[in-house]
């Protein structure tokens, strides 16, 4: 199926390459000049791109964020003399059209594709691949260097802004060496995998004054390695170890006559040849001392109060950081100031429902996530009160309007961390103000959820608007109010009714039975009363009395769409001490029922990708 990828706005093109490996990104940069610079738009930060040169061969990957130092695979080019006609294909890389073919890779290699190149010479195609990286990854990542010959290095030469190479040659080459540190002098580290010679070695190669060194076979060259570094981490691997050198460094360390930059020195010996110094002596002939402690940055704990300038980051930055807070943190952060308030505005989240508890003078705030999480999260507890200390009052902008208030610890195992004490006398004022600055923070106008735990919070809930699901718990059900509320809100899609009303509460003209869901918590009584009236789409009736009569009349009544029209679902409990039983056959023979034969519903379907 054709997919219009770069007509979509750049907030997708993100996200969609965040679900795409690097080799596939590096495939679309190379389908037209539009997708290549889309990608370069997208602006992609690999910390590393590391370049293996091989017989004819380029290998490319590159390093993920500055947390992550996973190497991905990139891309497999080779130089090729031949190509059959009807394969040659024209692609544009760094900016130059070459002929090519590319050829799925049948090996066990994560690298899907071979970009087999019409070139005879590697440099060639080592400058277009590192043009091509440079337009895709603008931010210009270090580049690092694997060779595998001499006739590799030399085609290297083309390559800038390289920092780490690691040498693998069979016949170490010290002129070659040296010319390639000559052009490539910004170098950090270099690991030599050769078998260098004393000769090879000499006392003013470039060599020495890299910062990092390393050396997989160095056993005869040791003592000549240690005396000539003065850079700052030296690895020696196979070596052997004598007290002299170590001694040597050590007190040339020390009177700070050599090794200036000196970090660290590893050393490790062959496997196969067991080598020990008494570290105790040697630590003793050196005149070592104990280390107090002092000499090195201190580890020091996050303070959360340090400043930090939020606002003056990106739009991306912004997102990223609000994905890692909590909704009550959100919250807080918007009565900070109204510049806050704007910026979590513009981030647009989008919850799919407030959820409003109503108690004694208290309003609990919930909010849903998105549509494929369920869990509601805490987000704020505010409390009225008659009486804050003058001392601890603070004045906040809460919708538009100015409140004191005071915030106190939650101490009780509660999840919301934070209680808002505000100095007013009426609930439905703090109610009011609290949905203004909700819908202020989430423009998308989730849907409101009510639950309420007495008639004066009913009341005072009235304020409210776009409710689709309320939960009443009363100690004594009020008919009146409970249909001035549904009056009020007219969009509900459900109720749930905790309280336990009489028969005489429930007329048979109320808007409760007109609503889509109906809930009874408590329904012995008046089940049979509850299924004649109720007219929305599902019924759930909890602690119900069970008889045949009304389950037979609403079968019958729904089978030839007398009643019932918008009817899909009943459910009824008997309540946990009362066992009654309902014969399913026998109901279903007395109401003609029949088997349902699978076809008035959609079928299940597979989404087809093409």
């Amino acid at each position: 199926m054709s997919f219009p990828l770069l007509r979509l706005p750049q907030l997708v093109h993100i996200e969609v390459f965040k679900h795409l490996e690097f080799q596939e990104i590096f495939l679309l940069s190379l389908c037209s000049e539009n997708m290549k610079f889309l990608v370069h738009r997208i602006k992609l930060k690999p910390k590393e791109i590391q370049y293996t040169l091989g017989d004819d061969m380029i290998r490319v990957s590159v390093g993920g964020t500055n947390k992550e130092w996973k190497i991905y695979p990139l891309a497999v080019l080779e130089c090729v003399s031949f190509i059959p006609s009807e394969e040659i294909t024209f692609k544009k890389l760094g900016g130059e059209h070459i002929a090519c073919r590319i050829v799925e890779n049948s090996s066990d290699d994560q690298y899907t594709h071979i970009f087999e190149c019409l070139e005879d010479r590697l440099s060639e195609v080592l400058v277009f691949v590192q043009y091509h990286l440079e337009f895709l990854f603008p931010k210009d990542p270090c580049v690092q260097l694997k060779v595998k010959s001499v006739d590799c290095l030399l085609a290297a030469d083309v390559l800038s802004n390289v920092i780490n190479t690691a040498l693998r040659f069979d016949e170490f080459r010290h002129t070659e060496v040296e010319e390639f540190l000559t052009n490539n002098p910004n170098h950090e580290s270099i690991d030599i995998l050769s078998k260098p010679s004393c000769r090879d070695l000499k006392c003013n190669s470039k060599l020495w004054k890299i910062k990092g060194l390393s050396f997989e076979y160095s056993r005869t060259n040791t003592c000549r390695i240690m005396k000539y570094f003065s850079g700052r981490c030296l690895i020696l691997h196979n070596a052997s170890l004598k007290y002299s050198p170590w001694i040597q460094l050590i007190q040339k360390w020390k009177k700070k006559e050599a090794y200036g930059d000196l970090h660290a020195v590893i050393v490790r010996t062959p496997e196969d040849v067991y080598e020990e110094i008494d570290s105790d002596k040697l630590l003793r002939e050196c005149n070592a001392l104990q280390w107090d402690g002092l000499r090195r940055p201190q580890m020091f704990k996050f303070d959360p109060k340090m400043s930090f300038r939020l606002l003056r980051l990106p739009v991306l930055v912004h997102i990223e950081i609000f994905k890692h807070l909590e909704f009550q943190e959100i919250f807080l952060l918007s009565l900070c100031s109204e510049n806050m308030k704007y910026l979590v505005h513009g981030i647009q989240l989008k919850p799919k429902e407030i959820q409003y508890i109503l108690g004694d003078d208290m309003i609990r705030v919930s909010v849903g996530g998105t549509h494929k999480d369920w869990q509601r999260l805490p987000m704020a507890v505010l409390e009225c009160v008659s009486f804050i200390p003058s001392k601890e009052i603070i004045s906040i902008k809460l919708g538009s309007e100015r409140i004191a208030c005071r915030f106190v610890e939650n101490s009780s195992d509660d999840p919301c961390t934070l209680i808002s004490e505000c100095l007013e006398n009426c609930l439905s004022e703090v109610l009011v103000f609290v949905q203004y600055h909700l819908e202020f923070l989430f423009p998308k106008d989730p849907c409101v959820q009510l639950k309420v735990k007495s008639v004066d919070c009913l009341l005072a809930a009235d304020v409210l608007y776009n409710v689709t699901n309320t939960a009443i718990k009363f100690d004594e059900f009020s008919p009146t109010e409970l249909e001035n509320h549904l009056a009020n809100n007219p969009n509900h899609e459900s109720f749930d009714i905790i309280s336990k009303p009489s028969g005489r509460d429930l007329k048979c003209n109320s808007k409760l039975w007109k609503i889509k869901g109906l809930s009874f918590e408590h329904s012995r009584t008046i089940t049979c009363r509850i299924m004649k009236y109720f007219s929305g789409r599902c019924l759930i009736l909890h602690n119900a009395s069970l008889k045949y009569s009304p389950w037979i009349q609403l079968i019958q009544k729904w089978k030839k769409k007398e009643a019932y029209r918008d009817l899909h679902a009943v459910f009824v409990r008997t309540p946990e001490d009362v066992y009654e039983e309902i014969d399913s056959d026998k109901l279903l023979r007395e109401c003609n029922a029949l088997q349902w034969d699978g076809l008035r519903r959609p079928q299940m379907f597979k989404f087809e990708p093409k």
